[in-house]
């Protein structure tokens, strides 16, 4: 299987993908997604989105540089990160959450902690011209605005919740003019997000119990309320695509 260096969230990745995967799924999808941006004569932007854990911050990095060792021009990679309220903001605001008041920064990674009339906002700018995009710095746990020049005619943007169906995420599809949907059974992603977090340093039973409180319940929202995408892949645990339609 061959391996590739990522860059990601400012750390180096080395990702692998499968040479069948590539050749029936990833080159064709960049192709059409090259060819609609020929049609459209305008940059493009195609959401990418999944529940955490399901590697699409790599996927898209990896699509980005597939695309140019294929000849494909133009592929821009961008993640939604970056529309994080500040910490601070998390820190001083409240929100009620299953009838009950919750701190935002409790519950950071909800849709309720995004900033999503900024988001719409710099999508309706980039349409219109380049622009610049905000960058989620994992070091200081902060949006950086301004961070990443927007230059590339098709942008792959991904984020959890580009396909949330319930108010004002639903208001996102405006700027969409492809997309595509990963999945990977629950208790996989489950798995990946405990050790995830184990590997920032926290322990095993501080990482199983944020998951479970938090996160499990943000993969639920992704997974089930969600609007359709115009593709969709099933990933198996070692990211080998399981079903493509």
């Amino acid at each position: 299987m061959p391996s590739y260096q990522l860059e990601i969230n400012g750390k180096s990745v080395t990702a692998y993908y499968p040479k069948e995967d590539i050749r029936n799924v990833y080159i064709p999808l960049l192709e059409e997604w090259a060819s609609l941006q020929k049609q459209q004569g305008r940059r493009i932007v195609v959401f990418i989105a999944a529940p955490a854990g399901c590697g699409k911050s790599t996927l898209v990095s990896f699509l980005e540089q597939l695309a140019r060792d294929h000849g494909i021009t133009g592929v821009q990679a961008l993640g939604m990160d970056g529309f994080h309220y500040p910490q601070a903001y998390l820190n001083n605001h409240e929100a009620v959450l299953d009838g009950s008041v919750v701190r935002l920064a409790d519950i950071k990674g909800h849709p309720l902690t995004f900033d999503v009339k900024k988001l719409q906002k710099t999508l309706a700018s980039i349409q219109r011209e380049d622009g610049t995009w905000p960058y989620y710095s994992r070091k200081i746990h902060d949006p950086i605005e301004d961070a990443i020049p927007v230059t590339g005619s098709i942008i792959l943007l991904e984020g959890n919740y580009l396909l949330y169906e319930e108010e004002p995420w639903n208001d996102l599809s405006t700027f969409c003019d492809a997309s595509l949907f990963l999945r990977m059974e629950e208790d996989v992603l489950t798995k990946r997000i405990i050790e995830r977090k184990v590997q920032t340093g926290r322990s095993i039973e501080e990482a199983t119990r944020t998951v479970y409180v938090s996160d499990l319940r943000n993969i639920q929202l992704v997974l089930n309320h969600r609007k359709p995408a115009d593709h969709e892949i099933v990933l198996n645990s070692d990211n080998r695509i399981a079903v493509f339609h």
